[in-house]
């Protein structure tokens, strides 16, 4: 017999999750992220690309499958609903991060499965919703955190290259394929896998896309796989294979138990603030640290390997797009110490002569000492004061770490964005019956109207 590929042991590792078995604390990460990445994509249309995509896709590639988010329940097909609700969540850019795949899981996996269920008549078997939202979260973790960095370095996105594989497995679980289709979904979707992190040095904003593609042609690879569409057992480690291909050969996949260490979903962190995933630590900690602009005369940020030279972190000055804003953590400190918050106005800012000041006084560094989000801050004041703050590779600052929290972040935004906070408990109530009774109704509703 012949021994097993990366993608049947794969496939065979995460789809052996059963909601009855996990832990309480996974079903928590579930609800909790859930509410988050489908939360906020109602507040991704204030980014005009996305508000001009989801536009796009209600008006050319309407159907009667899946919600499209503020466009109506059945409004789209279910691969199109997918890219449409994956994009306004990323677009937003408060959603979730995973550091070590450099990825944001949630925004392709759940968009994906939610648009399976509605597919289906709205409902999923028993526990499926939870054991597809983790078997993805797996799926990107360990493919994500064996190849982010050599991805990362060839010029390729993590955010999309593996996230569309664990999207695939969760929308193959939605609908129920065998481990043979959903080996045959990966190869499929491995024709997809795409993104270059070329619009970090362009100051474009097409990057957005990129996830939501990811979202689209997971759904579509599921459905083609189970339609009878076949391809390569051996996708991942073959030659000219996903690995060669993205990271420059093969790299050692952790194949350990579920179980055996934490879940993948729950060792995905939460955003509050509006900047990238690498510059919630500084921001939280320049939050509690409480300085003032007018009195800071330098910032100095030491960052992990990954995050200080991941493109446009740690750039300060020359500011041409909201792109380059969002991800650098100059910028982000500006906004902290000059506004107290950090909201799409402020990167309307770019050429704010107070914001430019305060960021050209930050510089960022790496420390090959520190692990993914953890971040170490030196500021030195007007008075010659030094301030110090860090938080250690196992605790980085992220504040939205309960579902209470999230909602009440939730509401607070939707108010600021003009938005009736009280679509915040449809959205809640909607989330857990999809969590607890994997029932899609009701956050359709939510999400579409």
């Amino acid at each position: 017999m012949a021994e097993s590929t990366l993608a049947e042991k794969l496939v065979a590792l995460v789809t052996a999750v059963k909601a009855n078995a996990l832990p309480s604390s996974v079903r928590d990460a579930v609800y909790r992220n859930s509410l988050q990445v489908l939360g906020v994509a109602r507040l991704g249309l204030q980014n005009p690309i996305a508000r001009d995509a989801v536009d796009y896709i209600a008006r050319f590639e309407s159907g009667r499958d899946a919600t499209i988010v503020a466009h109506g329940v059945r409004a789209g097909n279910a691969s199109s609903a997918a890219f449409a609700n994956a994009l306004a969540s990323h677009a937003d850019f408060r959603e979730d991060t995973h550091s070590e795949s450099s990825s944001h899981p949630g925004v392709v996996v759940m968009p994906a499965v939610l648009a399976i269920a509605e597919l289906k008549g709205g409902r999923l078997e028993p526990g499926r919703y939870v054991e597809a939202v983790v078997a993805g979260h797996e799926m990107i973790g360990r493919l994500g955190g064996a190849a982010a960095i050599p991805t990362t370095e060839r010029g390729f996105r993590p955010p999309s290259v593996y996230t569309v594989f664990g999207g695939t497995v969760a929308a193959g679980m939605a609908l129920g394929l065998d481990a043979g289709q959903q080996v045959n979904a990966l190869a499929i979707a491995a024709q997809g896998a795409s993104g270059i992190t070329h619009p970090f040095f362009s100051g474009t904003d097409e990057w957005f896309l990129a996830p939501a593609l990811a979202a689209r042609h997971a759904v579509t690879s599921a459905l083609l796989a189970q339609a009878g569409v076949a391809g390569s057992r051996e996708v991942f480690e073959g030659a000219e294979g996903v690995f060669t291909a993205f990271a420059g050969g093969n790299v050692e996949v952790d194949l350990s138990a579920l179980g055996s260490r934490k879940f993948e979903v729950e060792r995905t962190r939460l955003k509050a603030a509006l900047t990238c995933g690498w510059n919630q630590s500084l921001v939280n900690q320049l939050r509690e640290m409480s300085l003032v602009a007018g009195s800071v005369k330098s910032v100095d940020v030491k960052m992990s390997l990954i995050a200080g030279e991941y493109p446009g972190v740690a750039k300060k000055a020359g500011f041409r797009t909201r792109s380059e804003a969002l991800l650098s953590a100059p910028f982000a400190t500006a906004l902290q110490l000059v506004r107290g918050s950090l909201d799409h106005d402020g990167y309307a800012l770019l050429d704010d002569p107070q914001l430019l000041a305060v960021a050209d006084r930050v510089s960022v560094s790496s420390d090959p000492a520190l692990q993914g989000y953890a971040t170490v801050i030196d500021a030195v004041l007007d008075s010659g004061k030094k301030v110090h703050s860090e938080d250690g590779n196992d605790a980085p600052r992220f504040s939205l770490d309960t579902a209470d929290r999230v909602l009440e972040t939730l509401r607070r935004n939707y108010a600021s964005a003009g938005v009736d906070p009280a679509r915040v408990d449809a959205l809640a109530a909607g989330v857990r019956k999809l969590v607890d009774a994997d029932d899609a109704t009701a956050i359709g509703e939510a999400l579409g109207g």
